[in-house]
């Protein structure tokens, strides 16, 4: 069995009741942030995660934030994955707009311009596999226990490969142009930003507490109102396990239930070459 190296029980309990405890006053945010950078700082030498890693502020959430470093984050330089690029920018990007540039206390690996091979990542889960790409850091991070969020970029599953291999939670959103704003473009028409947490209730929970994926703009909240959102068919009929079919079917009856169009779709012989 591979070694296991654990971060402490404070850094990686729900967030849901630390957030909670810290509303009441009743959180000691000076120990939390001496715990978590002297972790940070241990771990990012094991798992080599961290294109930059900073101390946590005093005056935010007691959250660790990444972003993965194709994506502009005001004072701190974004490489893109080179080794001898550096670009200092003025302001953070789009997507970016209601969380502070101080509560950001990494930039996170990324393999070259987002299509090299090899991030120089470590699995912290499986050492033994590799934790894919090209938001390999931001899945590394969370699951080492240096941030508590991570932001990255996912095209084809660049989110989501890394987030599977490590056992973490990736959510790749809805591609939505507003958002790409200080993001190096890879596939214009197909870049999404994506969301690494460890479970899905503390992206539940920092999605309502940090209005994620939603910039400032009025146009855009309005546009996501109600979508046209197409639900392939070829998942019936028995083509996928019984309890994906099922969630399948719950996740197409709740966005119905939220006011959005559920339509059907075709995917005709993609289905078979996926």
């Amino acid at each position: 069995m591979p070694e296991v190296h654990q971060p402490p029980a404070l850094l990686t309990g729900s967030l849901r009741d630390r957030l909670d405890r810290f509303d009441r006053g009743a959180f000691d945010q000076a120990e939390w942030r001496a715990r978590a950078d002297e972790w940070s700082r241990a771990a990012d030498t094991r798992y080599r995660a961290c294109a930059e890693l900073r101390p946590l502020p005093a005056s935010e959430l007691p959250i660790a934030i990444g972003v993965k470093d194709t994506v502009d984050v005001g004072g701190l330089p974004t490489r893109l994955g080179l080794r001898r690029f550096r670009h200092y920018p003025a302001r953070s990007a789009r997507v970016l707009d209601r969380v502070r540039a101080g509560a950001v206390n990494a930039k996170v690996v990324t393999t070259e311009l987002n299509i090299g091979l090899g991030s120089g990542c470590r699995n912290p889960l499986l050492p033994q596999i590799d934790p894919a790409g090209s938001s390999t850091g931001s899945a590394v991070a969370v699951a080492a226990g240096i941030c508590d969020l991570s932001l990255g970029t996912d095209v084809l599953g660049s989110i989501r490969w890394p987030a599977g291999r490590c056992g973490v939670v990736g959510l790749r959103t809805t591609h939505d142009p507003d958002l790409l704003d200080g993001i190096l473009p890879l596939s214009p028409s197909m870049d999404a930003v994506g969301w690494v947490t460890r479970t899905a209730d503390d992206l539940a929970v920092l999605w309502d507490r940090l209005g994620l994926g939603v910039a400032e703009s009025a146009a855009g909240q309005d546009r996501r109102r109600g979508r046209r959102i197409g639900v392939v068919t070829e998942v019936g009929a028995g083509t996928v396990e019984p309890a994906i079919e099922r969630a399948w079917l719950r996740t197409a009856a709740a966005l119905g239930a939220a006011g959005h169009e559920v339509c059907e779709v075709s995917v005709g012989e993609l289905w078979q070459w996926r």
